[in-house]
């Protein structure tokens, strides 16, 4: 389905009944990533699928005002509202953590529970944010000259997607894939307006967070297990699933995990 927020639309995809559940993909994903628990969760909530501006099939003309992570963040809201839901649970990975994370704490009135896949508050050190910005902004550079495939074969010699190497090749191919199908001009928007280096650090307000919330990180991202760790120690009542075997992306590399986690914790609520 299609929901207007203001000048843009975004790709919003429904199913099921009962306590209803946001999901929030990651860079360069789409909500196409929720597909394999999309059948077991919809019997226990009414599901709630989003792809963000420049991803997906949400729009890209006229989305620079509504891209970075205030306005992301209010989008999501006036999608709620538009389908009548007052409350919800969340699950965010990585960039869709991030925006989770921030809506949390920008409108906790809307929010139930929070599951947070290998996501982060943002950076602490005002250098650090301008050199991620920096980072991002040739990114963004190399992607306006060289285009999608070179810049995703960059992105997947990263260390933090090392672990994905021992995916099943068509598990592989079809992450490739869906990467691929980006657009150059919607990453670009994306890095440059709502990467870690442009959003808001919320570390300092992650003591005032009163909702229940799971971190689940891989065990071998240890960047992650350290952020997870670290976000733990700040929130009242937060828990944090280390699970063995996997990297920066436990939906992929442990699925059957990642569904238990996500389901069981939504259903204490």
């Amino acid at each position: 389905m299609r929901c207007e927020v203001g000048r843009v639309h975004y790709h919003v995809k429904t199913a099921g009944a009962g306590p209803p559940v946001l999901l929030l993909h990651g860079f360069m994903g789409s909500l196409d990533m929720w597909e394999p628990w999309w059948e077991d969760w919809q019997e226990e909530f009414q599901l709630v699928a989003v792809d963000f501006l420049g991803h997906g099939q949400s729009s890209l003309d006229h989305g620079d005002d509504h891209a970075n992570m205030e306005s992301t963040v209010a989008d999501m809201v006036a999608i709620l509202d538009q389908l009548g839901i007052e409350k919800t649970h969340l699950v965010g990975y990585s960039m869709g953590g991030r925006v989770a994370l921030a809506m949390t704490l920008t409108y906790p009135e809307r929010v139930d529970r929070v599951v947070l896949e290998s996501a982060s508050p943002g950076i602490r050190d005002t250098e650090a944010r301008r050199a991620r910005q920096r980072d991002d902004e040739e990114r963004a550079r190399l992607l306006e000259t060289a285009g999608v495939r070179a810049f995703v074969d960059r992105w997947e010699k990263m260390r933090l997607f090392a672990s994905q190497s021992g995916l099943p090749i068509e598990v592989q191919q079809r992450l490739r894939q869906s990467r691929l199908n980006n657009s150059v001009e919607g990453l670009a928007m994306s890095l440059r307006e709502l990467g870690t280096g442009r959003q808001p650090s919320y570390w300092h307000q992650l003591t005032k967070c009163n909702r229940p919330l799971r971190l689940i990180v891989g065990a071998l991202d240890e960047k992650f297990v350290s952020i997870g760790a670290d976000i733990a120690a700040l929130v009242p009542g937060a828990s944090l699933v280390i699970v063995e075997g996997s990297g920066h992306a436990v939906h992929l590399e442990c699925p059957t995990a990642f569904g238990r986690e996500v389901r069981n914790f939504l259903a204490e609520s």
